[in-house]
């Protein structure tokens, strides 16, 4: 499974499916900006996931591809974008 995102999100449960999924997750991410976000990004490292950031380009687009489906648009993996009308 590959995602890349903007950020990693401030949902726990999906932060908690994630590193679940382990080593088979790969995530591209921009560096952190917070310590907050370093984090997040550190336990889900912890837990097997291959984190990568991309500094350049910026990009803002979602991805998410899995063995038989893929997704790309521009929701952010955050409890504002996932549970409110944004």
């Amino acid at each position: 499974i590959q995602i890349l995102t903007e950020e990693v999100g401030h949902v726990p449960a999906l932060r908690a499916i994630m590193a679940a999924t382990g080593a088979r997750l790969q995530l591209l991410v921009p560096p952190p900006t917070s310590a907050t976000t370093a984090a997040r990004l550190a336990a889900l490292a912890a837990a097997g996931v291959r984190i990568r950031t991309l500094s350049a380009p910026y990009v803002h687009a979602k991805i998410l591809v899995t063995p038989t489906r893929a997704f790309l648009g521009s929701q952010n993996l955050s409890s504002v974008s996932l549970q409110d009308t944004r």
